[in-house]
């Protein structure tokens, strides 16, 4: 059996987390910005949640009441 030493897995992962915390604190006051502005209109943003779950259980539901009458699994 071929064993891999992975030897710069870890070294990597820890580097991409001190750079993830540098961009965000480069970049906080943007990011702060953008999150104001998404949540600014809750209204929309919520009714457009609910719809997009309403239509996705509809499918779901229409899928599998198809695919019931056909005997064939159903893939979402």
């Amino acid at each position: 059996m071929i064993r891999h030493n992975n030897v710069f897995k870890k070294p990597l992962f820890v580097a991409g987390l001190v750079f993830f915390g540098v961009w965000l604190v480069l970049f906080r006051m943007e990011i702060l910005t953008n999150l104001e502005l998404l949540f600014a209109n809750w209204l929309p943003m919520s009714l457009g949640i609910v719809a997009i779950a309403i239509v996705a259980f509809t499918i779901i539901i229409l899928e599998k009441s198809i695919k019931k009458k056909t005997n064939t699994s159903v893939i979402v």
